[in-house]
């Protein structure tokens, strides 16, 4: 189950165990005032975690909503700080990948990007292969190499290491908002026209409402005919 902590696992397995002697007792000797009591312990070891997973997942579930809210408006101090917190509520409890993924990913989003590597790296050493954490990474590195051009326009070095980037993170299947506005930022910097539109396209599929990307679509529409 999601979410649990060790203790809480073992008190589930305990409450299973428990449950399953006094359920043997009850089919070999009948059932008795005595056996009804006891179950309540083994019920309360098994009950306590559930709850609290069903809690967990419910959580994380409204960490997704924030994340998209925020990625919608990446300028949006209110979103950031509401997710910011629904991020240190799930993060203890965190430690299946697909959990983790998406701790990772919301750290991204409020621009923690030490924390998203983190939580990313978290995730690989669990799953080397997973898609959602290299796409974090990668879009971190993708962040961090538009940095480099935007302070040194005229280097070239440094918009090579971003074309770098940009084709390795192009090859993780993964299709998200946070590939896509990186990428169609990446390729509008390069005044690459034609792959900046495609992504700006491709985001306003997955996430209509991107502000960071409405912004880039406005400049491509002044720059290219319809």
């Amino acid at each position: 189950m999601s979410g649990l902590k060790p203790y809480e696992i073992v008190l589930m397995i305990l409450g299973i165990a428990l449950f399953s002697v006094l359920l043997w007792e009850v089919i070999k000797k009948g059932f008795t005032m005595t056996y009804g009591a006891g179950f309540l312990l083994p019920l309360a070891f098994i009950g306590y975690p559930s709850i609290k997973s069903i809690s967990f997942i419910g959580e994380i579930e409204t960490v997704k909503e924030e994340i998209n809210n925020v990625q919608v408006d990446r300028n949006d101090a209110e979103a950031k700080a509401t997710l910011e917190k629904k991020l240190d509520a799930v993060e203890d409890r965190a430690s299946s990948p697909d959990d983790l993924a998406t701790i990772s990913n919301g750290y991204l989003a409020i621009d923690n990007q030490e924390k998203a590597v983190e939580k990313a790296n978290e995730v690989l050493e669990k799953e080397p292969d997973n898609p959602k954490a290299l796409e974090v990474k990668k879009v971190v590195a993708v962040e961090e190499q538009i940095k480099q051009v935007k302070e040194n326009p005229n280097d070239e070095a440094a918009k090579q290491a971003l074309i770098v980037q940009m084709v390795a993170l192009e090859k993780i299947p993964t299709q998200t908002s946070n590939k896509t506005v990186s990428l169609a930022n990446g390729y509008f910097l390069l005044n690459d026209v034609i792959k900046a539109k495609a992504y700006v396209d491709s985001t306003k599929i997955i996430q209509p409402a991107n502000l960071r990307i409405k912004k880039i679509s406005e400049t491509l529409s002044r720059v290219t005919p319809n």
